[in-house]
């Protein structure tokens, strides 16, 4: 191996670094996350979250990402016997309004 070439550990470690800064980011950004912890993560697209894991459960990984379902049509995140949740303590909705165009 030439030795201008970063060896694989070393590249590893930097490529890492894109894990927090950029992946995650984006995934968060558009809603993508399922389930993360420890440095893993499910992604999933938003047709196979609801699919795949029903209503409720899409508007709870949307909340999770940060994201209000009233921005995208919906009355708000669910309860689990499906009533709609009281908005006025939800870090989410802040958080949202934050991030409108972006």
């Amino acid at each position: 191996m030439p030795k201008d070439q970063p060896t694989l550990r070393k590249y590893g470690i930097e490529a890492d670094k894109h894990w927090q800064n950029d992946v995650m980011k984006l995934a968060e950004r558009y809603g993508f996350i399922a389930q993360a912890a420890g440095g893993t993560a499910i992604l999933m697209t938003h047709r196979n979250q609801l699919e795949q894991c029903g209503e409720a459960e899409y508007l709870r990984i949307q909340q999770m990402n940060g994201h209000c379902p009233k921005t995208f049509g919906y009355a708000g995140c669910l309860e689990k016997d499906g009533t709609t949740k009281e908005c006025g303590s939800c870090w989410a909705v802040g958080r949202t309004e934050n991030n409108k165009g972006g």
